[in-house]
């Protein structure tokens, strides 16, 4: 039992590290910084479209918002700004990152 808890315990301590700094996050940042870093993460995991964009898996803007710590309606706004400056679009169900560089930049407000 030892030799599995010497595998099991730097990845519990890996995990419990990415809830501290997902908290961190939550309480430290602004709505703007989280939605980028949320968009960016989920984008990183997904696909890229035909003309080199990238769009986040499946998700409505009350999923964005539960992930991010904030309300569906505070997201919406920020998420229709970032869509009128070109940043993104907001698809059904789905964000396509238009400016990833900006959005990047953003990210590491």
């Amino acid at each position: 039992m030892p030799e599995v808890w010497g595998h099991l315990a730097p990845l519990l301590a890996m995990q419990v590290r990415r809830i501290f700094d997902r908290l961190e996050t939550m309480a430290t940042k602004p709505i703007e910084v989280r939605i980028a870093r949320a968009l960016l993460s989920l984008t990183s995991e997904s696909f890229t479209l035909e003309e080199g964009h990238n769009a986040s898996p499946p998700m409505t803007q009350d999923d964005l918002a539960a992930a991010v710590g904030a309300t569906r309606q505070s997201v919406s706004k920020v998420l229709k700004t970032w869509e009128r400056d070109g940043m993104i679009a907001v698809r059904y169900r789905s964000v396509e990152i238009c400016d990833p560089i900006e959005l990047s930049a953003i990210a590491r407000s």
